[in-house]
C-alpha cells in the first residue's frame, strides 16, 4: 500500500523535479502514512473501548434498575412468608424465623368500642385504640436470631380529660441461639410461657374483643421478665420451654392478685429468682394438650419504712387444651396459684399502706374457662378462605379462693363471666369482632358490656 501511494505521488510530480527531492518526498509521505496508520489503530481501539464501556454501562443500568424495583417491591408487595406460630410465639411475632436472613418487620393492632349496659353506674361508652405493636427481628445467620416487640398502648402517652394516657413498652426482646431442634438457648426479656394467651395474644388468635379474664387475673397477661433458658422440640409431637427469670415483686400484690407484681424488665429487682417451665404435646393433628408452672420467692429482700417483706413464695400452675377440627374450635384452661406467708405479706402491705386495712392477699386463687366456636362460612359461601365464627365462653375467676388465717374472702372477687359473640375474618390476617359480656359477681353488681373490635396482624 505504501509503495502504491509513493508511486502515485511520484507520477504527480513535475517532470523537472530532482531525484533527491523525490527521495525526500518519499520519506515525508512514508512518515505521514505511518502516523495515519497509528491514528487508525487508535480510532479502532477507541471504538472497541467505547463498545465495551457501552455494554458495561448497559449492564450497570440494568442492575441498578433491578435494585430499585426490588426496593420498591419491598415496601409495596408483602413478603411471601407464611405466618404461623413457631417456638412459642404467635404467627406475626414468629415472622423473623421464616426469613432467610436480615431484617424482619411485622406487627399487630387492635381497636375497640365498649358500651356498658345494666349496672353501669357512672361508666360511659368509650372507644380505644388499645394497642399498636411493632415486631422488629434480625436473622444474623442460621443459628443466631434477634426478636423484639415494641408496644404502643391506648393511642398516646399524653393525659387528657377522659384518659390517664397510654404507654410505650418493650414487650419482649431476646436472642435465640439454635444448636439442635431438641435444645436451643434464649436470653433477654422473655414472655412467660404460661397458658394459652400470654405468648399467643394477637387479636386474630382468640375469640372475642377481650382476652379471657383467667389470663389476666390468675395469669397476669401480658407477662414478661428478664432471664434466660432453653427450648426445643422432640419431633412433631412435643415442645418445651424452661427459663430462669427475675421473680415477681410481692410489694405489688393485692386482693386482685399478682398483676401488680410484674416487673416488666425495667430495673427489675433480682434478689429473688424464679423458675418457669412449659410442655405441650400434640398427639394428633389439631389437638394440643399442655401445662406450665411458675414458682419463686417474691419478697426481694425489701425493707419498706422499717417493715421487712416476707419471702412469700408464689406458685402458679395451669393446664390447657385446644382442639381444632374442621370448622370446630374448642379451648379450655384451668389455672391456680398459691402464695406462701400470705397473712404476713398482707400485714406488711397494710402497714406500709400499699393496700387498705380491709384488703387481703389470698393464699390461693382459682380460674378456669372453656370456649367453643364454629365456622359457618362454608354454609354461606363455597370456595372461600373467609371465616364467620360465632362462639361462646364461660369463665370462673376467684382471686380470693382461699384466705390466710384471720381474713375473710370478699365475694366481689368471685365471678362467673359469660361471653357470646362472633369473629369475622375476611382474610386470615384481619378480624372484626362483636360480643356481649355478662359479669356475675357473688356479691355486689358489675356492668355488662357490648363490645365491638377490629384487629390485624402483618
Amino acid at each position: 500500500m505504501k509503495k502504491i501511494l509513493v508511486i502515485a505521488g511520484l507520477l504527480g510530480m513535475a517532470p523537472g523535479m530532482a531525484w533527491a527531492d523525490v527521495d525526500q518526498k518519499v520519506l515525508d509521505l512514508e512518515k505521514k502514512l505511518g502516523k495515519m496508520e497509528e491514528q487508525v489503530k487508535e480510532l479502532k481501539a477507541e471504538q472497541a473501548t467505547d463498545k465495551s464501556n457501552q455494554e458495561e454501562n448497559q449492564n450497570a443500568t440494568r442492575v441498578l434498575a433491578e435494585a430499585v424495583d426490588g426496593l420498591k417491591n419491598a415496601f409495596t408487595i408483602p413478603e411471601e412468608i407464611e405466618l404461623e406460630s413457631r417456638y412459642g410465639l404467635a404467627p406475626a411475632a414468629a415472622k423473623v424465623y421464616g426469613k432467610e436472613s436480615g431484617l424482619s418487620i411485622g406487627g399487630y393492632g387492635e381497636a375497640v368500642f365498649r358500651q356498658p349496659l345494666k349496672g353501669s353506674g357512672k361508666k360511659l361508652a368509650r372507644t380505644d385504640f388499645q394497642r399498636l405493636i411493632m415486631y422488629l427481628g434480625y436473622k444474623f445467620n442460621d443459628w443466631i436470631v434477634l426478636n423484639t416487640e415494641i408496644e404502643f398502648e391506648h393511642g398516646s402517652t399524653s393525659q387528657t380529660k377522659s384518659s390517664s394516657g397510654g404507654s410505650v413498652s418493650v414487650e419482649f426482646a431476646y436472642l435465640d441461639f439454635f444448636f439442635h431442634e431438641t435444645i436451643n438457648a434464649r436470653v433477654g426479656m422473655l414472655l412467660m410461657p404460661m397458658g394459652i394467651i400470654n405468648e399467643i395474644h394477637e387479636p386474630v388468635s382468640f375469640f372475642g374483643v377481650d382476652r379471657p379474664e383467667v389470663d389476666q387475673r390468675i395469669i397476669p397477661t401480658t407477662w414478661r421478665e428478664n432471664g434466660a433458658g432453653i427450648f426445643g422440640e422432640f419431633g412433631d409431637m412435643v415442645d418445651y420451654r424452661v427459663y430462669a427469670i427475675n421473680s415477681l415483686n410481692g410489694l405489688g400484690f393485692d386482693a386482685k392478685g399478682f398483676r401488680g407484681g410484674r416487673q416488666k424488665g425495667g430495673k427489675a429487682l433480682a434478689e429473688n429468682w424464679a423458675f418457669v417451665g412449659r410442655v405441650d404435646v400434640e398427639p394428633v393433628n389439631g389437638l394440643l394438650l399442655g401445662s406450665s408452672i411458675f414458682t419463686g420467692n417474691t419478697g426481694q429482700n425489701q425493707i419498706i419504712d422499717n417493715v421487712a417483706l416476707p419471702e412469700s413464695r408464689a406458685t402458679i400452675w395451669e393446664i390447657h387444651g385446644q382442639w381444632i377440627w374442621r370448622q370446630l374450635e374448642i379451648r379450655s384452661e384451668l389455672a391456680m396459684s398459691w402464695l406462701g406467708q400470705a397473712g404476713q405479706l398482707t400485714n406488711a402491705l397494710q402497714e406500709v399502706e400499699e393496700i387498705g386495712s380491709n384488703e387481703a392477699v389470698a393464699s390461693q386463687m382459682l380460674g378456669l374457662y372453656g370456649e367453643v366456636g364454629y365456622d359457618l362460612m362454608p354454609y354461606l359461601l363455597t370456595d372461600t378462605d373467609q371465616q364467620l365464627l360465632p362462639f361462646f365462653r364461660y369463665e370462673y375467676v376467684n382471686t380470693q379462693f382461699a384466705m390466710p388465717s384471720g381474713y375473710q374472702a370478699n365475694g366481689a372477687y368471685e365471678e362467673d363471666i359469660f361471653t357470646v359473640g362472633v369473629n369475622y375474618k375476611p382474610i386470615s390476617q384481619v378480624v372484626l369482632k362483636l360480643d356481649y359480656r355478662n359479669f356475675d359477681p357473688k356479691t355486689g353488681s358489675s356492668s355488662d358490656y357490648v363490645n365491638v373490635g377490629v384487629g390485624f396482624i402483618f
